[in-house]
């Protein structure tokens, strides 16, 4: 499996593509995690490539051949849905995070859907930060959006698996509303599936 995780720096789009390929690991499967992240720090483009098959060479995706994309942002989404193939999936963040840059346009939500809409690709729009601040921090938008994929099926992971890797690599102050969060995430997924 190709995944692409996208956002922009302190959403937590390095934590999730650390998450995600741990869970591949513990699988058993070969995985590969790079990740471009320049001006990340100052709200920047983040991109992370994982990839897990039964024997991974190249840690990086070509555009057109990732079968998830999970956009923590719209702008980032719109920007990175070309990697994804024919037919794969998005799961976009209805947020929309201003870049850091005086006199720049920001797209509407709209725009980003129609940017979408252009590809032949399956997306789903989720508001996972308002999910996050209803939760008490906006800081785990990037677990809510993992639940989101596994309440749509769209990863191989259990719950519990998921859940031991939180373990391991979240802190143990930070690990209950992490917990929360995937669990909102899934039952904002599965609400997608039976609509």
């Amino acid at each position: 499996m190709d995944l692409i995780i996208t956002g922009v720096g302190g959403q937590g789009v390095l934590t999730l593509g650390t998450i995600v390929g741990n869970c591949f690991l513990e699988m058993g499967y070969d995985v590969r995690v790079a990740e471009v992240h320049g001006l990340s720090q100052r709200g920047g483009s983040v991109l992370v490539h994982v990839r897990a098959g039964e024997k991974i060479f190249a840690p990086t995706i070509s555009a057109g051949y990732a079968d998830l994309l999970i956009a923590l942002e719209g702008i980032e989404g719109a920007r990175y849905v070309n990697y994804l193939k024919k037919n794969g999936d998005a799961i976009i963040n209805n947020e929309i995070i201003p870049p850091p840059l005086p006199g720049i346009s920001i797209p509407s939500l709209k725009n980003i859907k129609d940017v979408i809409k252009k590809y032949k690709v399956t997306y789903y729009f989720v508001d996972a930060s308002s999910i996050a601040r209803k939760l008490g921090n906006i800081r785990v938008t990037n677990v809510v959006m993992l639940g989101v994929a596994l309440g749509l099926k769209l990863l191989p992971f259990e719950r519990e698996q998921v859940v031991r890797v939180l373990r391991t690599y979240i802190p143990k102050k930070y690990l209950d509303i992490n917990i929360r969060a995937l669990d909102a995430g899934i039952v904002a997924g599965r609400d997608i599936v039976s609509r």
